[in-house]
C-alpha cells in the first residue's frame, strides 16, 4: 500500500469507514426485522393454539347430525387451515423438532377432519378419491413443465413412492419421501408434491381415523396445544436472545467503528507528521544553501511525489543559483572589464543618446560621465569629417549592424585627436536594435609613427632629403608634367670625390656632418621647383625642372659644383675641402623610362670622374660608358647562365633567442672565368627589366630547391630565402612556374622556401602584386619585405602586400649605435613588426653590440658579416656544425624591453665601445693616430642616443643625475687623456685609463640601476 496514491488511501478509509457504517445499519435492521418476525410468528401460534382450543371443545357426534355445527366446524377448519398456511411459512425457521410437530400436527388435523365429517362413508370413497387425486398426472403438468430433469426424476420417485404408502400403507415410505421432496429445487413442484404427500397423510389418517378417530382427535389436539404452547415459549426466548445479539453486536460494531477511527486518524498524523518533519528538514537544507541534499523516504504517493518535486526544486534552484552567480560574476567581470578597458566605450540607444560610458572614454573626451549620460553624441563631432560621412556610418549600422573605421573625435578641452573606432548593434529578445556600442582607442601616436615612419620612408634619415623613392615619384611627375606641357628637364647624379678618406681619418661621424652639410648647400643652390635627393653614401640625385637648354643645364651644372668647391666647416673642427663628379642627362618628352634616364645621368657621373673629378658631363646618347665592362652585356650574362658560370652563396640566419642557425640567404654570384667571382651588383642592374631576368630568376629558385633537398637528406634542416626582382615577381605565369618547381622538388616543403621582394620602383600596382603574392602563398611559401625602410615601407603598402617577415635594411642596422634617427627607425619596423604580428629579421649585422641591442628590443633573427659572411653550399653544414652562439645571447634572452627603451640599451653599449677606442688610441704608439670623437658629453654618440627625442625613461631623478654626471666625468677624463698624448706625455696619458674606467664603472652602474627601475615597472 505504501506506493497507493494519496487519493487511493483517503478513499479506502472512507469505503472501511462507509462499509463499517452501513455493518451498523445493516446489524440493527436485520435485528429489528428478525425481532418484528418473530413476533408475527408469535401471533399466528398464539392464533393456532387458539382454533386448537376451540376445535377441543366440539363435539364430534353433535357436528354429525347438526348442520350448523358442521358448518361452524367446517369455518372453523378453514381458519385453521390458514392459520397452519402462516404457521408452515415461518416453520423452516423454527428448531427441526418444532418443525416435524408441525408436520405431524397437520396430518393429524386433515384425518381428523375427515374421520370427522364423514365417519364410515368417507373410507368408501378414499379409495376412489384419493386414485383420482394421487395418481392424476394433469396434477404435476404445470410444474413439471419448467422443472429440470432431476427434479422431474425425483417428482417420478416421490409419486411411485406414494403409491406405495398408499398400497402398503407403510409409515416409512413417508420417510423416504421427505428427504427426497426436500431436495426439490423447484418451488412449484416442491409445492405440488407437498400437497400430494399431504393428501396421501390426510388419506393414511383417514384410514387410521376410521379405526382410532376418537383416540386420535384427542391425543392429537391436546398434543398440538402443547406443541402450540412450547413453539410460544421458543419464540419468546428467541426473541430475548435476538435482541441481547442486537445489543451485543450493535455494542461490538461501534467499537470496531470507534477503533478504526482512531487508527486512522492515528495513522493519518504519524504520516501528515513525517512528512510535515521531511519537508521542514528539506527546507532548512534549502535555506542553508544545501540544495544537494538527500531527502527524507516518503511512500510513493502525491504527497511523496511533493517531497520528490521540492528536491527537484531545490536542485534546479542549485542550478539556477549557480548560473546566477556565473552570471553575476560574468556582469561583474563585464563591468569590470568595461571599466577598466583602456578603449574607450560608450552604449548609446536607437537614437544615439549615451546610457552610459568608461572612464577611458571621458578620458579620452574630457567629458565628465555625469554630464554625458543622456545626451547625444554629437557634440563630439568635429569639422574634420562631413555630413556624409557620419551618415554613411548610419547607413552601414543600419545595412550591416556594424561600422569600423578612423575618425576624428572632438576633445571638449582640448584638439580633435585620431581614434579607430568600432560600432556595433545590440538587440533585444525580438531581434530589434535596441543599443549601439562604440569602441574607440586613441590612435594619436600610432598617427604620428606612421607620418614619421612615412617621412623616413621617403627621406634620407641623416640628410631629410628625398630618398630613392621620392626621388623617382618626383622624377615620374617631372616627366609626365614635360609631356604634356613641353620643354625640358634635367637629371643630374652627384657623387662626392675621395669621401672615403674623410670617414677614414676623421670618422663616421665626421662624414655624415658633411653629408648634411652637403646637403643643405645643395637645397640652397637650387630653385624650389627642383629636386634634390640623396640616394646612398656620398651619392646625390636631383631633377632641375624647365630647364631652357643644353647650356641652361649646364650652368645649373657649374653652379652646383661651384657651391661645393667651397669649404665646409664641420663643429668647430678644421675646415674640409671637397669636391664632386656629376653627371647629367636631358629629358624632352620622348619615350625614354625615368630609370634609363637616370641610368644615362649615372653613365654621365661616371665619365665625369674618369676625366678628372670635380667636373660635371653631360649624357650624349650614342656613346658608350668608356669604364663599362664590354663583357657585363646582357648577351655575355645569357651565355654565362647557359655555360654555368653562376653560382648561389648563402649567408647564415641565426636565432638569438635559441642560439641556432635557422636559415640561409641564397645570394648569385658570377664565377667568370678571368674576373673571377663578380658580385651581383655589377651584372644585376643590367638584367633587371628584361626577359632575361625570368630566366635567371627561375635557376636560382630550382638551384636554391635542389641544394634544400640535398642538406635535407644529409640532416641538415634549414629553410632559404631568395631575391625575387619586381619583374620576374610581376612577370606572368610567376605563381604557377613556382608550382612548377615546387612540383618538381616534391620532398622539400614549400614552407622551407622564402621569397624575399625588394621595394622598388617596379613595385607601383600594389594590388597586382599582392594578388602574386596570395597566389604563391597558397602552395605555403611564405614571403619577406627586403630592405625595408627603404622603399614602398608605408602603412599602406604593408598591409596591401601579404607578406610574412620584414628585413630591416643593413644601411639603418649598421649605424643605429652610432646615429639616433637610425635607431628610431629600426625601433619604428620593430614596432610595425609587432603590431602587424610580422616577423622581423635585422641585415648587415656586423657587430655583437648590434645583436645585444637588436635582441633587447625583440628582433631575434639576424644576418651579416658580424655573423657569417655568404659561403659556397657545400661549406655551410660544416659552418653550422661548428658555430658555437655568444653567451650573452642566453643572458639577454630572458627579457624583451619595450621599444621606447631601446636607445638606453644602445646608449650603453656605445659607451664601453667608445670606452675601448678611447684605450685603444691610448695604447696606440703610432703619433699619426686619429684620437675617437670627443666632443662635449651632449653632442657625443651616448649623449645622443640617451636624450633622443626625450624618449628614454630614465627612471628618477637621482639616477639620471649620476649618469650625466659620471657621463661627463668620463668625457672629462678621455679628453685630458687625449690632450696629454697630443702633448707627448705617453705615460701620463696612459695613467689616466684608471680614472675612466672608474667613471665608466659609475656611469654602467648608474645605466644598471635604471633598467634594473625600468624592469620592475614593465
Amino acid at each position: 500500500m505504501s506506493h497507493w496514491s494519496v487519493a487511493r488511501k483517503v478513499a479506502m478509509v472512507f469505503a472501511l469507514l462507509l462499509a463499517t457504517t452501513l455493518g451498523v445499519i445493516a446489524a440493527a435492521v436485520w435485528h429489528t426485522l428478525a425481532v418484528e418476525r418473530n413476533v408475527a410468528h408469535s401471533q399466528a401460534v398464539q392464533q393456532l393454539v387458539a382454533q386448537l382450543t376451540t376445535l377441543r371443545m366440539v363435539a364430534p357426534d353433535r357436528v354429525a347430525v347438526d348442520d350448523q355445527s358442521a358448518k361452524d366446524q367446517e369455518t372453523l377448519w378453514l381458519e385453521l387451515e390458514q392459520s397452519l398456511e402462516q404457521v408452515a411459512g415461518f416453520a423452516e425457521h423454527l428448531p427441526p423438532e418444532l418443525g416435524q410437530g408441525l408436520a405431524r400436527f397437520h396430518a393429524s388435523l386433515g384425518h381428523h377432519r375427515i374421520a370427522f365429517a364423514q365417519a364410515v362413508s368417507a373410507y368408501r370413497h378414499d379409495q376412489r378419491y384419493a386414485r383420482e387425486q394421487l395418481f392424476a398426472e394433469r396434477l404435476l403438468e404445470s410444474p413439471l413443465a419448467s422443472a429440470v430433469a432431476a427434479d422431474r426424476e425425483r417428482a417420478a420417485r416421490i409419486a411411485m413412492q406414494l403409491s406405495q404408502l398408499y398400497v402398503m400403507r407403510d409409515l416409512a415410505v413417508l420417510d423416504e419421501i421427505r428427504p427426497e421432496l426436500a431436495r426439490v429445487e423447484d418451488q412449484g413442484l416442491r409445492d405440488a408434491l407437498r400437497k400430494r404427500l399431504g393428501w396421501a397423510e390426510a388419506n393414511y389418517v383417514n384410514d387410521l381415523g376410521i379405526r382410532e378417530r376418537q383416540l386420535f382427535l384427542d391425543d392429537a389436539l391436546d398434543g398440538l396445544i402443547d406443541l402450540g404452547t412450547a413453539v410460544l415459549a421458543k419464540l419468546d426466548r428467541r426473541n430475548q436472545q435476538i435482541n441481547r445479539r442486537l445489543l451485543a453486536s450493535l455494542a461490538g460494531l461501534l467499537v470496531i467503528y470507534l477503533a478504526l477511527l482512531l487508527l486512522i486518524g492515528w495513522q493519518a498524523m504519524r504520516y501528515v507528521r513525517h512528512f510535515l518533519a521531511a519537508q521542514t528538514y528539506a527546507i532548512a537544507e534549502i535555506e542553508q544553501g544545501r540544495y544537494g541534499y538527500q531527502p527524507w523516504p516518503l511512500p510513493d504517493d502525491e504527497l511523496g511525489r511533493l517531497g520528490g518535486f521540492i528536491k527537484r526544486v531545490a536542485l534546479g534552484l542549485g542550478e539556477s543559483r549557480a548560473q546566477l552567480e556565473q552570471s553575476l560574476n560574468r556582469l561583474r567581470l563585464a563591468a569590470r572589464v568595461f571599466s577598466s578597458a583602456r578603449e574607450g566605450i560608450v552604449i548609446t540607444d536607437r537614437r544615439g543618446r549615451i546610457v552610459d560610458l568608461n572612464p577611458t572614454f571621458s578620458e579620452m573626451t574630457g567629458w565628465p560621465r555625469e554630464e554625458a549620460i543622456g545626451r547625444s553624441m554629437r557634440p563630439l563631432r568635429c569639422d574634420h569629417h562631413s555630413k556624409t560621412f557620419y551618415r554613411s556610418i548610419a547607413r552601414s549600422l543600419a545595412s550591416r549592424g556594424f561600422w569600423r573605421g578612423e575618425a576624428y573625435i572632438r576633445h571638449l578641452d582640448a584638439e580633435p585627436f585620431p581614434a579607430l573606432v568600432v560600432a556595433s548593434e545590440v538587440k533585444d529578445d525580438m531581434g530589434s536594435t535596441s543599443h549601439y556600442v562604440w569602441l574607440g582607442d586613441n590612435i594619436t601616436q600610432i598617427k604620428d609613427q606612421q607620418h614619421r615612419l612615412e617621412h623616413l620612408a621617403h627621406h634620407d634619415a641623416l640628410t631629410q632629403l628625398p630618398n630613392r623613392v621620392l626621388f623617382a615619384d618626383r622624377l615620374e611627375q617631372a616627366m609626365a608634367q614635360v609631356q604634356r606641357t613641353g620643354g625640358l628637364l634635367a637629371v643630374c647624379y652627384l657623387d662626392l670625390d675621395d669621401f672615403k678618406v674623410v670617414n677614414d681619418s676623421l670618422g663616421h661621424r665626421a662624414g655624415d656632418r658633411l653629408l648634411i652639410e652637403v646637403a643643405r648647400r645643395l637645397r640652397g643652390i637650387v630653385r624650389g621647383l627642383d629636386t634634390v635627393a640623396r640616394l646612398g653614401g656620398d651619392e646625390f640625385a636631383l631633377v632641375l625642372n624647365e630647364v631652357q637648354d643644353a647650356e641652361g643645364c649646364r650652368m645649373s651644372l657649374a653652379r652646383l659644383l661651384e657651391g661645393l668647391t667651397k669649404s665646409f666647416a664641420l663643429g668647430g673642427g678644421p675646415l674640409l675641402q671637397v669636391s664632386a663628379s656629376i653627371g647629367a642627362a636631358v629629358y624632352n618628352g620622348g619615350s625614354t623610362t625615368a630609370d634609363e634616364l637616370v641610368r644615362r645621368a649615372d653613365q654621365a657621373m661616371y665619365r665625369a670622374k674618369e676625366l678628372g673629378r670635380n667636373r660635371f658631363h653631360l649624357f650624349e646618347p650614342g656613346r658608350a660608358l668608356p669604364l663599362v665592362d664590354r663583357e657585363n652585356t646582357l648577351t655575355r650574362i645569357e651565355r654565362a647562365l647557359a655555360d654555368g658560370e653562376f653560382v648561389l652563396y648563402y649567408q647564415p640566419k641565426v636565432d638569438l633567442r635559441c642560439g641556432q642557425v635557422v636559415a640561409a640567404e641564397a645570394l648569385i654570384r658570377w664565377l667568370h672565368p678571368r674576373r673571377g667571382l663578380v658580385s651581383p651588383g655589377e651584372f644585376l642592374p643590367v638584367v633587371e627589366g628584361t626577359e632575361f631576368v625570368g630566366q635567371l630568376g627561375d635557376w636560382v629558385l630550382d638551384t636554391a630547391l635542389g641544394q634544400l633537398a640535398i642538406w635535407r637528406a644529409a640532416g641538415l634542416e634549414l629553410s632559404v630565402s631568395v631575391n625575387i626582382s619586381p619583374s620576374h615577381l610581376q612577370a606572368e605565369g610567376f605563381a604557377e612556374r613556382l608550382g612548377e618547381h615546387l612540383t618538381t622538388h616534391e620532398r622539400v616543403p614549400p614552407s622551407c622556401l622564402e621569397l624575399e621582394v625588394l621595394e622598388s620602383t617596379a613595385l607601383e600596382d600594389i594590388g597586382f602584386v599582392s594578388s602574386v603574392i596570395t597566389d604563391c602563398r597558397a602552395y605555403g611559401v611564405r614571403f619577406a619585405l627586403d630592405d625595408f625602410g627603404t622603399g614602398f615601407s608605408s602603412l599602406a603598402y604593408l598591409k596591401g602586400v601579404p607578406a610574412d617577415v620584414l628585413k630591416i635594411d643593413q644601411s639603418f642596422v649598421r649605424d643605429m649605435l652610432l646615429d639616433a634617427d637610425d635607431l628610431a627607425l629600426v625601433e619604428a619596423i620593430i614596432g610595425l613588426g609587432r603590431t602587424f604580428r610580422k616577423q622581423v629579421i635585422a641585415e648587415g649585422v656586423e657587430t655583437d653590440d648590434q645583436c645585444l641591442v637588436l635582441l633587447r628590443a625583440g628582433c631575434d633573427q639576424v644576418q651579416g658579416f658580424g655573423i657569417a659572411r655568404p659561403m659556397p653550399a657545400e661549406e655551410l653544414p660544416g659552418w653550422v656544425q661548428s658555430f658555437i652562439p655568444d653567451p650573452r645571447w642566453q643572458a639577454e634572452s630572458a627579457d624583451v624591453w619595450p621599444l621606447h627603451h631601446l636607445p638606453l640599451l644602445a646608449a650603453d653599449v656605445q659607451h664601453r665601445r667608445w670606452v675601448a677606442q678611447v684605450d685603444a688610441y691610448l695604447e696606440d704608439a703610432d703619433p699619426r693616430a686619429v684620437p675617437p670623437f670627443a666632443q662635449s658629453s651632449d653632442q657625443c654618440p651616448f649623449g645622443l642616443l640617451a636624450g633622443a627625442a626625450d624618449r628614454v625613461p630614465f627612471a628618477g631623478k637621482s639616477e639620471t643625475k649620476r649618469i650625466s654626471d659620471a657621463h661627463a666625468e668620463a668625457h672629462r677624463v678621455a679628453a685630458e687623456a687625449v690632450a696629454l698624448k697630443q702633448s707627448g706625455e705617453l705615460e701620463s696619458a696612459l695613467a689616466m685609463r684608471e680614472p675612466l674606467h672608474q667613471a665608466q664603472a659609475q656611469l654602467l652602474g648608474a645605466l644598471a640601476a635604471a633598467r634594473r627601475q625600468i624592469r620592475r615597472g614593465l
